[in-house]
This record gives C-alpha cells, sequence and structure tokens, in this order.
C-alpha cells in the first residue's frame, strides 16, 4: 500500500495543506483527553478531570457536567479514572456522548454514558478491560464508531511498539458485552516509535482519522518526554477492517503547523465540518502540567 509521509520543511507543510484557524490554552481546565463535537459544542473530557467541559467553536462560552464527585480540579494520579476517549453512538432511539478509559489499570474499568437530550446527566457504568495476550500492555487512547461496531485503538510503548485495535459491541445500559480479537495497526515509519491517541470515524468518506505522538515511556501508565505529534488516515476503512490489518494510508507532523512554543502531545481528534475534500477539525492536547490545549484547523484531504 502506498503511504505518504509528510516532514517538518517548509514546503512539506504547504503540501500538507493544513491551517491553523484558532489555538487556545484553558489554564482552569486540566488533562485534555477526549473530545467529541455535537450539537454546535464541542464535548472535552481530561484523563484527570472531574467535570465534562462544553465550549463553542470558538472555544468560550463554558460550560460543564458533573461526572465524578471530586472538588480538587485534578483527580490524583493514582485513582484517576483515565478517561482518554469521546464519542458519539446512537442507541434506543437517544444520542449518547460515550466516554471511554484506557482500561491500563483495575480502577481504569469506568465508561460514562451521557445522555444528549438536555438532562446531561452522567451515568457510569464499570466493563471488564480487554485480555492483554496479543497486546503487550492495554492501553485504549482512542475510540469511534463503525456503524453499531466500537473501535478502540490500544497505544503501544517503546517496550511494545505496536498499535492495534479492538472491536467491541457495547450497550449504553451493560458497557462493553463483547472484546473480539485485536489486529495490528500499522504506521508509516518515524525516528522514534509513535503511538495511536486518538479515532475519529467519517461515515460518508469511510474515512478513519487518527492522532498519534511520541512519548519517551516504556509502560501504559508513566509518562514520558513529549516529542512529535502527527495526524493520520486510513481510506477505505470498513474493507480494512475486514481483512484483520490495518495500515495507514497518510501521516502527517503535526508540530510545525501548531505554533506552540512548547511541546504538544495531541490527544484526540473530532470533526466539526466535512465538505467535499475539506474538514474542519479540532484537537485537543494534554502536556501533563494541569492545562489543556484546543487547536482548530483546516484539513484538505489527499486524493
Amino acid at each position: 500500500m502506498a503511504v505518504t509521509t509528510i516532514l517538518s520543511t517548509a514546503n512539506s507543510i504547504t503540501a500538507q495543506s493544513i491551517k491553523l484557524l484558532k489555538a487556545t490554552t484553558l489554564p482552569y481546565y486540566p488533562s485534555a483527553s477526549g473530545v467529541e463535537w455535537y450539537g454546535g459544542q464541542l464535548y472535552v473530557m481530561g484523563d484527570d478531570a472531574p467535570n465534562l467541559l462544553l465550549l463553542s467553536k470558538k472555544y468560550n462560552k463554558p460550560d460543564s457536567i458533573p461526572v465524578f464527585p471530586r472538588q480538587e480540579k485534578r483527580i490524583h494520579y493514582t485513582v484517576k479514572p483515565d478517561i482518554e476517549a469521546a464519542v458519539v453512538v446512537r442507541q434506543h432511539g437517544q444520542n449518547y456522548l460515550l466516554l471511554t478509559p484506557s482500561f491500563s489499570a483495575p480502577h481504569r474499568n469506568k465508561m460514562v454514558v451521557v445522555p444528549l437530550n438536555g438532562t446531561n446527566k452522567a451515568q457510569v457504568l464499570t466493563s471488564a478491560a480487554p485480555a492483554v495476550n496479543r497486546l503487550g500492555e492495554v492501553n485504549i487512547e482512542g475510540a469511534a464508531f463503525v456503524g453499531e461496531t466500537l473501535v478502540f485503538s490500544n497505544r503501544g510503548n517503546f517496550t511494545h511498539p505496536q498499535n492495534h485495535l479492538l472491536l467491541a459491541r457495547f450497550d449504553t445500559a451493560k458497557g462493553i458485552v463483547d472484546w473480539q480479537v485485536p489486529m495490528p495497526f500499522t504506521l508509516p515509519k518515524t525516528t522514534n516509535f509513535t503511538g495511536i491517541s486518538g479515532l475519529c470515524y467519517i461515515a460518508e468518506k469511510d474515512l478513519l482519522l487518527f492522532t498519534a505522538s511520541t512519548e519517551m515511556t516504556t509502560s501504559a501508565n508513566a509518562d514520558g518526554a513529549i516529542g512529535d505529534s502527527y495526524i493520520g488516515m486510513v481510506k477505505g476503512f470498513k474493507q480494512q477492517l475486514r481483512t484483520g490489518k490495518i495500515e495507514a494510508d497518510t501521516l502527517l507532523l503535526l508540530t510545525p503547523v501548531l505554533r506552540s512554543t512548547i511541546p504538544q502531545k495531541i490527544e484526540s481528534v473530532t470533526v466539526e465540518k466535512s465538505k467535499r475534500s475539506r474538514l474542519t477539525i479540532h484537537l485537543v492536547a494534554d502536556n501533563d502540567n494541569g492545562e489543556s490545549s484546543l487547536f482548530r484547523l483546516r484539513l484538505k484531504l489527499p486524493h
């Protein structure tokens, strides 16, 4: 399969056709790791945050929904629920926001379901983690629905340098009701191992968007020095799912596009608007400092 890898030179930034529209740092909200666009607003969740944050597309007019009963700004590392992804699902005639954890420790197995009907009352479900066997370690960082199938990404690290996708069946009342065998997710080679950090599926294009980043860590639970971040794509995603082996078509370096003076560990992506070959997307970053960064970009899809 032909793979496009675009490096960080001035010409390649132009070739990527990625335009930064807005960048914001939220000093009051910690550790953004999951983001979803729905109903004209952004839903942002931090991996150690007690509340779900709601923002406009310009990142103002903040509101929040209580999720975990805590008073502190950040839930302590030893007990944090480690929510890593956000995705909308429609079941039982209603839309819900699903927040999913990393499953990387026994206490990191709580999924959160928020009905998107105006009540905004979060329900916490406990689900069993997937079996380790082929994964090496469990560290689920991305989630997307492809039809009724919930697709998770499991992030590798320097000790276990392989990303995987896992398929599951999910019910808003029961949580995960079935885990399937993991399949390898192969990225173009980069200087250091690059781990998947977020997923977003665009059904009308049968396109999987994903974010990925380099972090100098050898385990699923330890943070490390932040390196480069990327956005990537898998075209014809349903067909690749049927083969059981996923290979990225494109991997684009984000670091120079974000124009940030500090390294940005991009954690997740969501699509605000899809028009022909152009997408308006939002990225969130967790820089391990108690703040969150948000980026709104325009992305031109390759032919």
